[in-house]
């Protein structure tokens, strides 16, 4: 990657305002630094992003780095390029999928800061000819998995935590902004109608997407998530309380067994080691069918109770806008305003390889509440995330999430696929 990139454009409406003062130059993102806290917006973790400023022959050169919200990490992807603040164009990548084990005895976590201590068998972690880094010894935590024929496979942990750990910005916000107890409280509503039985029920907020249900009922159910999605806010804790300026948090796969995933990167140390720069998709893990309810659901049969007229979106940000803006505004520098309107920003889809999890949506006679007045439906001309605070900036709501896909092979395949995932999903109809 110290060789001129090749470049394919992007069509997106994303626009990152902590880049706006950068000038017409072309911006590469290049890595992910350690995460500090916002003192301007306490809601919203900010991560240090490096770039590489590229010249007319689209070669890398000069670093700059800016501190960039954590939940604008599935926009901001290794490989995109920025200029003036808009996403322009990607480096063209090679993508891969390797069958893997994510198991804890079959991967580590490694940090190219090692390399000083000797404390690898693999010689350098990223070779510094391959692709260089700001600092030679960098914080920063990726995890490592072996391959066949010796060779492994890198993925920064941050890359890990924002891909696959659910599919919505907001929940890895979550996760880095409070200890458990409310975490729970922000992820899970009470659960107020049994599930059938041999499933997992899954009552989600109204900020969560419904991809995130996965990762969610696991988080719930099975101690080994519940551990690794603790981690990440006790890990920041930690470091912040030991008066570090930045935190380098370790994330590992959050299920344990064999695995496959997709990603964007290239092949270095003389083509031993992929470094995969951006995940595409991941297998599910197996186990019991999940049965997912929401605080704002609208799968119901029948009409509203009387009593709860009205009050379906109380406590949610305000309804997504119809008509979008041409260019979403983004900032980390403030959360939006109470009452708000929000806007639904869609990452790069996320492919599930392999067979997905059953899930079974939870149906009601009746509608608890019916949706009343979504309130002041003005466009913000400022967007972010992070929690309600204060009224009169401007500032809307942003709703940033990846799209769940079924991974595909063919036509006739993909409908067989379909059909079989279905027939799992409603056993109780009949053929």
């Amino acid at each position: 990657m110290v060789d001129p990139i090749t470049r394919r454009k992007v069509h997106g409406r994303a626009r990152e305002l902590s880049l706006i003062t950068t000038g017409n130059r072309d911006l590469m993102v290049w890595w992910y630094g350690g995460i500090s806290k916002n003192h301007k917006a306490q809601s919203i973790p900010l991560v240090e992003v490096f770039f590489r400023e590229l010249d007319e022959r689209n070669t890398p050169g000069k670093f700059s780095r800016f501190p960039i919200a954590l939940n604008h990490l599935g926009l901001l992807r290794i490989g995109s390029i920025w200029n003036d603040g808009r996403c322009q164009s990607e480096a063209i990548l090679q993508k891969e999928i390797f069958t893997i084990d994510f198991s804890k005895d079959k991967r580590r976590i490694v940090s190219p800061s090692q390399d000083d201590q000797k404390n690898t068998d693999t010689g350098h972690i990223i070779s510094q000819n391959d692709y260089p880094l700001r600092f030679s010894n960098d914080k920063n935590w990726l995890v490592h998995f072996p391959l066949k024929d010796g060779k492994n496979l890198l993925i920064p942990c941050l890359e890990f935590l924002v891909r696959c750990y659910g599919r919505s910005a907001e929940l890895s916000r979550i996760l880095a902004t409070y200890p458990w107890d409310e975490v729970k409280n922000r992820f899970f509503a009470p659960l107020d109608q049994p599930a059938p039985p041999d499933q997992w029920p899954v009552k989600l907020r109204k900020r969560m997407r419904n991809g995130d249900v996965v990762f969610l009922a696991h988080a719930l159910y099975d101690p080994y998530a519940q551990k690794y999605a603790k981690s990440i806010y006790a890990q920041l804790e930690s470091d912040f309380k030991d008066g570090e300026k930045y935190a380098f948090i370790k994330v590992a796969p959050w299920f344990h067994g064999p695995a496959q995933i997709m990603v964007n990167g290239l092949w270095i140390n003389d083509g031993q080691t992929f470094l995969g720069l951006q995940i595409l998709g991941c297998s599910d893990p197996s186990g019991d069918p999940i049965y997912r309810d929401r605080e704002n659901t609208n799968k119901t049969d029948g009409t509203v109770l009387d009593d709860e007229s009205g009050n379906a979106w109380r406590g949610a940000p305000v309804r997504p806008l119809t008509k979008l803006p041409e260019i979403f505004d983004l900032t980390d520098d403030e959360e939006p305003d109470h009452g708000s309107a929000s806007i639904e920003i869609e990452e790069l889809d996320f492919i599930v390889l392999g067979s997905p999890r059953v899930i079974v949506d939870a149906r009601r006679s009746h509608t608890k509440s019916s949706g009343g007045h979504p309130g002041n439906n003005d466009t913000p001309g400022t967007f972010s995330g992070g929690e309600h605070h204060g009224t009169g900036k401007g500032v809307g709501y942003a709703s940033i999430y990846a799209k769940t896909v079924m991974e595909s092979h063919s036509t006739l395949r993909d409908m067989w696929d379909a059909m079989l995932y279905l027939k799992k999903r409603h056993k109780d109809i009949k053929t």
